[in-house]
């Protein structure tokens, strides 16, 4: 996040999109929807045959987790900690892209967040709502002297577009500090 902060400030890239907010002054951030996490398993795996996942349906279960230091990490801990369910943590990663190689070596079960399971692709894996977890913002974020700009609010456009092609709900709202 604070790559990001960074990038905007000192003007590297015009805008950004996360799915967690960016508390910074002088930063503009507008949810353009939301998404649930998933959880991806193997389409071997005894859970494929379910539409979604519960978290208590993952104890025992070998899972590849995100770093402890991370907005993921921090997150997808939280929703065990409220089932109160220890994981099963095989190997931590840093970033969501990178769970689903991990698993097809063998390291267990991915979680991602909604928008990343939307790239997995691969035929031999299945991607499943994890079950009653907190929506996480799909954000688009600009320096505030800029949000008016017309290339950022092309932009914003553009990514407000892609976003119902996906199919995800329109919740267009700017997020005040």
């Amino acid at each position: 996040m604070a790559q990001i902060r960074d990038y905007l400030w000192l003007a590297e890239g015009n805008c950004a999109v996360t799915i967690f907010p960016l508390e910074v002054i002088g930063i503009s951030s507008f949810q353009i929807s939301s998404v649930g996490m998933v959880c991806v398993v193997p389409v071997d795996h005894r859970l494929a045959t379910n539409t979604s996942v519960s978290i208590t349906e993952l104890n025992g279960e070998p899972l590849i987790f995100f770093h402890p230091n991370t907005p993921h990490g921090t997150h997808v801990r939280q929703i065990f900690r409220d089932a109160g369910i220890e994981p099963d943590i095989s190997i931590e990663t840093r970033f969501a892209e990178t769970s689903p190689h991990l698993m097809r070596e063998g390291f267990g079960l991915a979680l991602q967040d909604g928008l990343t399971g939307l790239g997995v692709t691969d035929p031999n894996l299945k991607v499943l709502p994890l079950a009653e977890t907190p929506r996480q913002p799909i954000l688009f974020h600009c320096r505030a002297d800029e949000e008016s700009d017309p290339e950022i609010r092309g932009a914003l456009e553009c990514l407000r577009r892609a976003a119902h092609d996906l199919g995800l709900q329109d919740e267009f709202t700017k997020h005040e500090k």
